[in-house]
């Protein structure tokens, strides 16, 4: 026990020692390095492009994507199931409203169309005779009327067969333009087999959406500027909205839209489209680069010159057009904001400034 009673006070001894000296020999921690600049100097300044804020005309407008369609398209299905016998179009040609663009073996259906006719025939002759002997009570009213049911029933039987023997003729339901063949003479199809394309192309629809907040700007009568790129050129034009969808679509927050615009030989239905429209226009707006605008969690920030510094301000944006933002909240005339160098910045951060004008 008393052993234990010696050890013990040389044992806390020896571990102060140790701890004092580790403590006095740890090298001092250099001192945090200021942004832009070497450790426990001055931050070094960073250049960055600004403009100074003033009042101006400003158009907010909206950018969506869209499609070109047909003014009518319907795809040239087989009815019924046979042999083709005759494609009467030519591919990529114009065809005129209830043309015939192609026939089915149909042999069958006329050979029963005809012996239905006959006893058609045979039935009214029989009714007209037994019409003459009524006038002499030579036949009872029974018969009559027995002859007159069957007549009516050879007519349904004969409107039937005519109605089942006009699905093997195709006809174009609207003049237009077809497309390329999907089967030859010959082959044997299955009903809602497709044969070709017809699409009337008098005029072009033109499909697009736009997000749920903008749909009561749009109504009919609204004319939208439409871009199409070729291998050329970007071409513009004019579209007239003439339809709008009744209701928001829940899974994309969007509604469809519906214009029109003049046929020309650079459009095609199925064509991407770049479709912009004005949302409003002020007069006396403040507006930034859109460059200048940083996304932030609780909105939009820019950096702002004051003495020297860039300094975050948040802001509150209204609309945007092609290459600014207008704020409604946050910055006054006059401002200094950043618009190059953004990416360098801290807040705080002292600046060399190169002003451009807007």
């Amino acid at each position: 026990m008393r052993r234990w009673i010696v050890i013990v006070p040389v044992l806390l001894a020896s571990a102060l020692a140790t701890y004092l000296v580790l403590s006095k020999g740890a090298p001092p921690s250099p001192a945090a390095a200021p942004p832009g600049g070497k450790p426990g100097g001055p931050a070094k300044a960073v250049s960055v492009g600004a403009t100074v804020l003033r009042t101006a005309s400003f158009t907010e407008t909206l950018s969506v994507p869209g499609t070109l369609t047909a003014n009518e398209e319907v795809d040239i299905v087989c009815e019924v199931g046979g042999r083709i016998t005759t494609l009467s179009f030519a591919e990529g040609g114009r065809v005129a409203k209830g043309q015939t663009l192609a026939t089915l073996f149909d042999a069958d259906v006329r050979a029963r169309l005809e012996r239905a006719r006959q006893q058609l025939r045979l039935d009214e002759d029989r009714l007209r005779r037994l019409r003459m002997l009524e006038t002499s009570d030579g036949v009872s009213a029974q018969d009559l009327d027995v002859a007159a049911a069957t007549v009516a029933m050879r007519k349904a039987e004969v409107d039937e067969i005519e109605a089942t023997a006009s699905r093997y003729t195709i006809r174009a339901p609207f003049a237009g333009t077809v497309g390329l063949r999907a089967a030859s003479v010959g082959a044997v199809v299955s009903p809602q087999t497709r044969l070709t394309t017809l699409r009337d192309e008098t005029s072009l629809k033109l499909d697009f959406s736009v997000p749920e907040r903008f749909g009561t700007m749009l109504r009919a009568g609204t004319l939208v500027d439409v871009a199409v790129r070729d291998a050329a050129s970007r071409r513009s034009y004019k579209a007239s909205v003439y339809a709008v969808e009744g209701a928001v679509d829940a899974g994309t927050r969007t509604l469809r839209v519906r214009a029109r615009l003049a046929p020309d030989r650079f459009l095609l239905p199925g064509m991407f489209a770049d479709i912009n429209f004005t949302l409003a226009s002020e007069a006396n707006a403040i507006a930034v680069p859109s460059e200048a605008v940083v996304p932030d969690i609780n909105g939009a920030t820019v950096f702002v010159i004051r003495n020297g510094r860039a300094l975050k301000q948040p802001v509150m944006l209204g609309g945007r057009s092609a290459t600014h933002a207008r704020v409604l909240e946050g910055l006054a005339v006059g401002d200094t904001v950043v618009t190059t160098g953004i990416l360098q910045l801290r807040n705080g951060v002292p600046v060399t400034v190169q002003v451009t004008q807007e």
